[in-house]
């Protein structure tokens, strides 16, 4: 380790040259010299003796460093502990099984019910269109209302301790069979000795007046699904008969809104699927001016390419031939959106704010590590199998979360979570992942999981090497747009410290 170099990213913006610690997560401004040399790992060699400016070997081989160029490395190290050799020991999440085993006791913090396998839509580029490999496909399966209760119950005696106890029901669509969701809402609420929040993902299709207010009642979180404008949104989301579905779903929030203003200003969000040929200005240009959606809090995703024939499917095909720009012109979109925080507006655009503001946001509110790695740190974007989300079958299986494929169950709601099977699956994960991971300066800020490194066949080694590098592309970039915009206005994101956590 004394033999490595600084664990670095190097970025820089029309204006300075930077340096991102990876251990202690501080961001440096230096000279250029000392950025371009820096990108030399010889460089580090000479540089460990700061502020000496260094032999005359090293001066002929780096003419342009200057003394003071040393300086800032010594003073950076004296006084933030930045600029060392530092690597993390490991990657780890449990100290050992018995800490695993006490946190699913009593620390299962969200419950997310696959209320059914049936949906009366057929979007094209759904996950269970057939279209994914190692996903299920639209089915006949539902959950009965006993496996549902017995699902709360286990959760409910493995939740004490956690900081939020969140119930949610999926699907499929989850709203074609209402009746479990009310059954089991009723059997939370006659058994509850806490505050249980409930969550729901829907189409928003087919909702009746009644399922409204139950749904308003009881104060849930809801997730209406929404494209875009109606030519976007008709495009891929049609029922199962092949009916168009804008018109209904636009419907749907409007009523909300005339049940309950407030709520439906606090509880109601949309998931957006950007799909081809990802025309986003068109999005930005509908849900900016449209007045009952602007302010709604909105979920965008870009559909994935990963193991899918869905590019080539017809709808895709026809859809690309529409000639919208790919992408929608995203750099103009994203420098527009760091020109509204300059000027403090950064709500101007909501839904620019929607597509940036989550990573410029969680990089100012990021922790600072004065003592570097300090040994092992946390295994990527993963979370602790069954504890942050234990996501329930229609037939009872358990498994990580929502968005992991079939093949990856961890036990059932007669038996609970088999430890031995979780932990096997955790350290696969983690013995993979080691050997990369400790020499990677986005190891604090990676977003890699579970659900994006296993397939049938076992860990996906070539998919998890080309999402790191993503990953890292995505940090750089996201570095350099939140210097940029804090070089034109240092209090540009003073907004966000009410807003996330880090």
């Amino acid at each position: 380790m004394k033999n490595k170099p600084p664990l670095l990213a190097h970025f820089s913006t029309p204006r300075h040259f930077y340096l991102f610690d990876a251990p202690t997560n501080e961001i440096l401004q230096v000279s250029e010299a000392l950025w371009t040399a820096s990108q030399d790992p010889h460089f580090w060699e000479a540089a460990r003796h700061a502020p000496q400016a260094g032999d005359a070997m090293q001066r002929q081989r780096f003419p342009a460093i200057q003394s003071s160029d040393y300086s800032a490395i010594a003073q950076a190290r004296e006084e933030i502990n930045a600029l060392g050799a530092s690597r993390p020991t490991q990657l780890r999440l449990f100290a050992d099984a018995a800490q695993y085993r006490a946190e699913l006791n009593a620390s299962i913090g969200h419950l997310i019910l696959n209320i059914t396998d049936q949906c009366n839509f057929r979007c094209a580029y759904c996950v269970y269109s057939g279209h994914y490999q190692d996903r299920r496909q639209h089915g006949n399966h539902t959950m009965s209302a006993d496996t549902a209760r017995a699902a709360v119950d286990l959760f409910l005696r493995h939740n004490r301790n956690a900081e939020f106890t969140n119930i949610g029901f999926y699907g499929g669509e989850p709203t074609t069979h209402f009746s479990v969701i009310e059954e089991t809402v009723d059997h939370v609420e006659r058994v509850k000795d806490r505050e249980v929040r409930y969550g729901v993902t829907t189409n928003g299709y087919d909702l009746s007046d009644a399922m409204l207010d139950f749904l308003i009642r009881h104060r849930f979180n809801i997730l209406v699904s929404l494209d875009g404008p109606v030519d976007t949104h008709d495009r891929f989301r049609k029922t199962a008969g092949g009916k168009q579905t804008f018109a209904r779903v636009y419907r749907t929030l409007e009523r909300l809104r005339e049940k309950d203003a407030d709520f439906f200003k606090v509880k109601v969000g949309l998931s957006i699927v950007a799909a081809p040929p990802y025309d986003m200005r068109a999005l930005k240009t509908f849900f900016d001016a449209d007045p009952l959606l602007k302010n709604v809090r909105k979920s965008i995703t870009q559909v994935s390419a990963e193991e899918t024939d869905f590019f080539d499917s017809t709808e895709a095909v026809a859809a690309r031939r529409i000639g919208a720009p790919e992408g929608g012109d995203l750099d103009a979109m994203k420098s527009e959106y760091k020109q509204n925080l300059v000027a403090g507006e950064p709500e101007k655009s909501p839904f620019l704010a929607a597509l940036f503001q989550h990573d410029v946001a969680n990089l100012h509110n990021r922790t600072l590590y004065p003592q570097g790695y300090a040994g092992a740190i946390y295994p990527n974007g993963i979370c602790k199998p069954g504890i942050r989300k234990l996501f329930i079958s229609h037939d009872g299986q358990a498994h990580i979360c929502e968005r992991v494929n079939a093949t990856l169950a961890i036990g059932d709601i007669v038996n609970g979570i088999d430890v031995e099977k979780a932990s096997t699956l955790l350290n696969d994960y983690l013995d993979q992942s080691n050997a990369r991971c400790l020499d990677c300066f986005a190891n604090r800020h990676c977003s890699a999981c579970f659900a994006t490194s296993f397939s049938s066949g076992g860990f996906r080694h070539a998919e998890k090497q080309a999402l790191c590098a993503n990953i890292r592309t995505k940090l750089t970039a996201t570095l350099a747009d939140y210097c940029e915009v804090l070089e034109a206005n240092p209090q540009a994101f003073d907004f966000t410290e009410h807003v996330y956590s880090g």
